[in-house]
């Protein structure tokens, strides 16, 4: 009975892939200016105009999904998502996605009430801010903070994950935090165009800086489709079309 579901398993996502030929599905959430409904209702946002970029580029259409990050990640092992933007490119999501890129440039910074002046050179002094700093449950901070958040107890306990990045800044706003962890395309969309951010600002310290990719289910784009993306790519990066993007979101 055991094998009899395993292959009926195997037979649907397989089946599900191959109805997904023309388009793929790709994870968005209300997150600006990276993913945000426009006035009718369409997904828009600098990732968005990014994967749209390249699946044109591909001639495939795009559909999207609303998922909190972590359970994206799960609906990518078992491929009932296709695409997923803004990755970091580590080891063990090697073994269920295949990143193409980089996308963009990535800088995680510190948002934090204008009024503050706190003194940070260094992750160390995270420690000595008043409150807690807001981050995202299995977001990754780069491989310097991550190290250090797995074998610091203490630094560890001046985080507070949450299951979805936007509740931070009601956290921030109440007084529960110090500030939290952002990339800074996000954040300086926001202390722009969200009353919310108005009175926060970017601390100058780096959290991190790196580059994020483009992330394809291994279980639904198999190799033979995901050289269709990869040559979509290499054909956008030399027409200048993700650059074109990039510039109206800075």
């Amino acid at each position: 009975m055991r094998i009899l579901f395993s292959l009926l398993v195997l037979f649907v996502l397989t089946a599900n892939a191959h109805c997904r030929t023309g388009r793929i599905i790709m994870r968005v959430i209300d997150f600006r200016p990276q993913y945000f409904q426009d006035e009718n209702g369409a997904w828009t946002g600098l990732a968005v105009e990014l994967a749209r970029v390249l699946a044109n580029e591909a001639g495939v259409a795009l559909e999207f999904q609303p998922l909190p990050w972590k359970r994206a990640l799960a609906y990518m092992k078992n491929g009932r998502i296709d695409l997923m933007t803004n990755l970091s490119l580590t080891e063990g999501r090697r073994a269920y996605i295949s990143f193409i890129g980089p996308m963009r440039d990535e800088t995680m910074v510190l948002v934090v009430p204008e009024e503050t002046d706190y003194s940070i050179r260094g992750l160390d002094d995270l420690k000595l801010l008043p409150r807690k700093i807001g981050i995202e449950d299995n977001a990754f901070y780069g491989s310097a903070f991550n190290a250090k958040y797995n074998s610091d107890p203490h630094f560890a306990a001046r985080f507070d994950p949450v299951v979805r990045a936007e509740l931070n800044i009601a956290k921030l706003i109440r007084g529960r935090l110090s500030g939290f962890i952002e990339d800074r395309y996000s954040a300086s969309g926001k202390i722009k165009n969200d009353i919310r951010y108005a009175r926060l600002k970017i601390h100058p310290f780096f959290i991190n800086q790196d580059w994020v990719y483009f992330g394809f289910s291994k279980q639904s784009v198999p190799k033979e489709r995901l050289g269709l993306f990869q040559d979509a790519f290499a054909r956008a990066r030399a027409k200048g079309l993700f650059k074109k993007v990039l510039e109206q979101y800075r």
